[in-house]
């Protein structure tokens, strides 16, 4: 196989024109692995078709990468630009076998060639529409999911708001019952212990005992506790001093029980008997005095 027909393959395997330039190889290169990418397709045969796709479109791609970075003329002839113009002129100009099957094997199978360009082409449109509208179609399902969910909650946040509105307003009510209650209850309440005082005061003052006329006798004031007090069981002809009765002095006693004493009771001329004398006389008067 040629140059010229290697070249003319890689552009129908890419769906190009032949003479199409490089941009406009690698724009269609970079959509066609895009489409074919095996990740694409679900199935085992999917994926090994897209496989083998991918390996004549790169092949093909380096091709005529390779064509423009060495043997590339922009002018004059170049067989990127002149393939099929130099296969009709061979066609044409060269040694014709004569009107046999295998002028017509040629054409038929140029013309099955494009044929299966075109078809790959239009299969390669259709993937890559299919894949746009897919991507458009989960674009709108997700939005449209976002959207549903967004309502969900909006609509969840509004009934949120709105049980926490009724549950504040039960609470509120049930504090102010509750305050009117207390404050009721604290009235009653002190409006009862008023009247019982009062009807208390009246029924204390309507049944109040008669009070004697008779002056209050005036309390002693004789707080005097004597000394000593005198037994019931003793003779109540005692003395109630704490001394026994007072007798007659030692002169004047009849008789003496001690000698002794009534010598020294006896008047003397004796002066140190003097004072003896004194001291009698003075515990005979205290006697005398208690």
């Amino acid at each position: 196989m040629t140059e010229a027909q290697k070249l003319q393959d890689a552009y129908v395997v890419l769906g190009c024109k032949p003479g199409d330039p490089l941009e406009k190889i690698i724009r269609r290169h970079k959509r066609l692995i895009m489409v074919w990418h095996p990740d694409r397709f679900p199935t085992t045969d999917g994926k090994a078709e897209a496989e083998e796709e991918l390996k004549q479109i790169n092949n093909a791609k380096d091709v005529l990468k390779k064509h423009f970075e060495q043997d590339h003329k922009e002018t004059g002839p170049c067989p990127c630009r002149n393939t099929a113009s130099a296969t009709q002129g061979e066609t044409r100009t060269g040694p014709s076998p004569g009107p046999g099957p295998g002028k017509r094997k040629t054409t038929q199978e140029t013309n099955r060639e494009d044929a299966d360009a075109e078809r790959r082409t239009r299969e390669r449109e259709a993937a890559a529409a299919a894949e746009a509208a897919e991507k458009e179609r989960q674009r709108r399902a997700a939005e449209q999911q976002q959207q549903q969910e967004f309502t969900e909650k909006q609509a969840q946040d509004q009934m949120k708001a709105q049980e926490d509105a009724r549950l504040r307003w039960k609470l509120s009510a049930c504090i102010g019952i509750a305050w009117i209650a207390l404050s009721v209850f604290g009235w009653l309440g002190t409006s009862l212990k008023v009247w019982w005082h009062d009807f208390s005061w009246k029924w204390e003052r309507d049944h109040a005992p008669q009070q004697s006329t008779q002056p209050t006798p005036a309390p002693s004031n004789n707080n005097y506790v004597p000394p000593y007090q005198v037994s019931p069981y003793q003779n109540q002809n005692t003395n109630s001093t704490p001394f026994g009765p007072v007798g007659p002095p030692p002169s004047e006693q009849s008789g003496s029980q001690s000698p002794l004493i009534n010598n020294l009771n006896k008047p003397s001329n004796f002066d140190p008997l003097s004072p003896l004398t004194t001291i009698h006389r003075h515990f005979a008067q205290r006697r005398a005095i208690f």
